[in-house]
């Protein structure tokens, strides 16, 4: 500021700082997005909250909770910089999971997605059948081996 055209040596400090986390511009995001159906895989699942104009609101002291469709969630984790994370665990069948999340108790938007997908062929669990399983040996007679 000035007086009488002098500058003043005087200052303030305004600081800008996020307002509270929203539930309509908060994110989620999994990765990975698939993962294989064996009970054991799994997939990390991350919130971003935001304000409504799209800043970080770190430290808040917000509780943020995780639910699954399908699989396992462990407990969340305050990364202390505005983001919480969690570990979902894969079903044993194929599918996917739509995982959502709560901010203080109230549901946000937006959901993540992870598709739990079959493994590679395991020959100890693999199988072979004919059907039928007896043809006369003409030369013409078939049987559908699976």
């Amino acid at each position: 500021f000035t007086i009488d055209d002098a500058d003043a040596d005087a200052t303030a400090t305004v600081a800008f700082v996020a307002g509270p986390a929203d539930v309509g511009t908060s994110t989620i995001v999994a990765s990975p997005t698939s993962i294989t159906a064996d009970g054991t895989s799994t997939s990390t699942i991350t919130v971003a909250l935001l304000d409504a104009n799209g800043n970080v609101v770190a430290d808040a002291g917000d509780v943020v909770a995780l639910s699954t469709t399908t699989g396992t969630l462990s407990a969340v984790t305050d990364n202390g910089d505005g983001t919480y994370s969690a570990t979902l665990t894969s079903a044993t069948t194929v599918g996917s999971a739509t995982v959502s999340f709560t901010i203080d108790d109230a549901d946000a938007d937006a959901t993540a997605s992870v598709a739990f997908v079959a493994g590679a062929a395991d020959i100890a669990t693999s199988t072979i059948a004919a059907s039928p399983t007896s043809i006369t040996a003409d030369g013409s007679s078939t049987s559908t081996i699976t």
